[in-house]
């Protein structure tokens, strides 16, 4: 089997190493009749280890492309996992149907070249989907991953010609991950400190200059490219839509960025429409890339439009749309495999309680849906994850380990909930929706309104209840929670990110001055199982600072690549861009009059920040000297 950070390889006669692969396990796949059928066992590995098998034939361990190949700097070059009997080709257990690669070889199969779908690799007669295995990446670079050469059913020998490059989502967000709880950290030393001239708004204000064209407004040496604009021409035809917000970026094809974007517009909205003043373009749509058509009268205007934007060349490549026919799409979240979620805040229901028989609206909102980061143009299948409840979803966070899926509900009585997939990373596959409650504070209210029942770093056991009827017209998800689980309140949850080891969430009207909170939850060791009841989960809220002269109701949270948390305030005009490093310290980077901040986030190779002006709608990529900016924070 070789040592530990060797890959097997019985044609060169010894084990040979891979760059970069310290502390990885590779083992050995088991072989099947002589050849290879799948990677040692998925499950079970330690976090940050990965299995990875190469081809066999007739039981003969083959290497991956050719040795000393040219690699790029930090790529790694592994065999595809093979999944092939003799003659045979089946789907591996736990594979991932996601469009993460950027492009799939040609494969040379009894004399045919034979092109798979994005996510597939080639199998004799037909195409097979790569094992979650094989699915894992490093820093902003990618890992080039040979698909075999097919002769006669059999893997052969992988090529260099038969690469396919596959994007980073897993490692990357792993590595984000570990520098949240690094910038909440930074956040919670800010609000404890008294220093005068550090809750001196106006001190970091009067450094910003203004900008000529009153968009917005930035820290000396930074710059802004505008792009996107509602009522641009999009590449497949169609209009961008307004109301730009919730963002999320993932690492694109030969370095580009890809940008999935929501838009929080009503079917009754009269501008901003995707489809042109009098619907002009939605024949051109499918009806079943249409979640909700409206009749063809009132189409839902929200949904998802995906960018690819060069950060090296600051130009947008090609935007288009991605969902269709959705409600009010706010916020959502990444997840590990490389995916979207898009959240409708939207619980509205097709002729609710029989008053509007020509309602127009032809399907139930309030779900989330999955968009896959893709450059490929093309809309998105828009399934609804009705399994993860029927509310007003805000934001989502995924612990990488379990699977399990933490969501936000935007009301001032939500509740915090969390889903647990019957299979992780297969959300549309259903699993099991619950309400977090306190063990020792039923029906407890988080929200401080009277009196200052909750104070920072008062850690509290958490049990979490089962909801049912998690598809309920009746918006009534949190009461069930609340009256018959016992559940907590949360006044207005929002943004929520996973931190290594516990997630934090936002919550924009909590506190004695409705000035907002943000909580912590630290999770069981034995996370949504058995054996949680012994070691339970700790909620804590984290901060509560009631004091807006610095961060106003922020609800749209970035974590720079350095550590800096980056805050998009939601309050009283004017909005700022703010940063917090690890230390406390705080910084002003950017300010506007012309309407909220969103859907903040950075490129996968930390140059770029990427931000919507929700009004009139329109995304800028912010670039300039951070480190300067930093030193200036107080």
């Amino acid at each position: 089997h070789g040592l530990r950070g060797q890959l097997p390889c019985l044609v060169a006669g010894r084990p040979q190493p891979l760059d970069g692969s310290i502390g990885r396990i590779f083992t050995l796949p088991p072989a099947w009749n002589g050849v290879v059928t799948s990677s040692s066992p998925y499950q079970s590995l330690p976090q940050g280890d990965e299995d990875i098998a190469t081809p066999s034939k007739s039981g003969e361990v083959m290497s991956s492309s050719p040795l000393g190949g040219a690699l790029g700097q930090g790529d790694e070059d592994v065999a595809a996992p093979s999944i092939l009997k003799r003659g045979q080709c089946q789907d591996a257990p736990g594979s991932i149907r996601h469009p993460v690669w950027e492009r799939v070889g040609r494969v040379q199969g009894d004399g045919e070249v034979k092109s798979c779908v994005v996510g597939q690799i080639a199998c004799s007669e037909r195409c097979v989907v790569l094992p979650e295995a094989a699915i894992t990446g490093e820093g902003p670079h990618v890992r080039i991953l040979s698909t075999p050469k097919v002769r006669g059913g059999i893997p052969a020998r992988c090529w260099p010609s038969d690469i396919v490059r596959m994007n980073i989502h897993r490692r990357n967000f792993l590595q984000r991950s570990g520098l949240t709880a690094l910038a909440f950290t930074g956040l919670q030393r800010l609000t404890a400190e008294s220093r005068t001239n550090a809750r001196d708004g106006a001190s970091l204000d009067a450094r910003l200059e203004a900008d000529f064209h009153g968009t917005l407004d930035l820290a000396p040496g930074f710059s802004y490219n505008a792009f996107s604009e509602t009522g641009d021409t999009m590449d497949d035809g169609f209009l961008v839509p307004g109301l730009h917000d919730g963002m999320g970026a993932f690492a694109g094809p030969g370095g580009k960025t890809l940008l999935v974007r929501n838009h929080e517009m009503e079917a009754t909205a009269t501008t901003g429409s995707p489809f042109g003043g009098k619907r002009a373009l939605l024949r051109r749509i499918p009806r079943a890339k249409l979640y909700d058509a409206g009749r063809g009268k009132r189409p839902g205007l929200g949904g998802t439009t995906t960018l690819v934007y060069d950060t090296r060349t600051q130009r947008l490549e090609r935007h288009f749309l991605s969902l269709a026919g959705t409600y009010r799409n706010c916020a959502g979240g990444v997840t590990p495999w490389g995916s979207w979620i898009s959240c409708e805040e939207d619980v509205s229901t097709p002729n609710y309680g029989g008053q509007l028989p020509d309602d127009p609206m032809e399907r139930h909102h309030g779900f989330n849906f999955e968009v896959p980061a893709s450059a490929e143009i093309g809309l998105v299948d828009p399934v609804p994850l009705k399994a993860m409840g029927r509310f007003n979803h805000e934001a989502i966070a995924v612990e990488p380990r379990s699977g399990v899926v933490y969501q936000t509900e935007d009301v001032g009585d939500g509740s915090f909930y969390r889903f647990i997939p019957d299979r992780p990373g297969r959300l549309v596959e259903g699993g099991r929706l619950q309400a977090l409650k306190l063990r020792d504070q039923p029906r407890a209210d988080t929200r401080n309104w009277n009196e200052r029942i909750f104070v920072p770093g008062a850690r509290h056991a958490v049990e979490w209840g089962d909801i049912g009827n998690v598809e309920s017209l009746d918006n009534d998800l949190r009461y069930q929670g609340y009256f018959e689980k016992g559940a907590a309140r949360f006044g207005r949850g929002e943004g929520c990110w996973w931190g290594r080891e516990a997630v934090f969430f936002a919550c924009t009207n909590g506190g004695r001055k409705r000035k907002g909170q943000v909580w912590k939850y630290t999770p069981s060791p034995d996370e949504g199982k058995a054996g949680e009841s012994k070691q339970p989960g700790h909620l804590e809220l984290f901060i509560e600072p009631d004091d807006g002269a610095l961060v106003e109701n922020a609800d749209n949270l970035t974590i720079a690549p350095w550590g800096d948390l980056i805050l998009a305030e939601d309050g009283v005009s004017p909005h700022f861009i703010v940063g917090v490093t690890p230390e406390g310290k705080i910084y002003k980077l950017a300010r506007t009059t012309l309407g909220e901040l969103t859907g903040a986030c950075f490129s996968p190779d930390g140059t770029t920040l990427f931000v919507n002006i929700q009004t009139p709608g329109v995304t800028v990529a912010i670039t300039g000297p951070w480190q300067e900016l930093r030193a200036t924070a107080i």
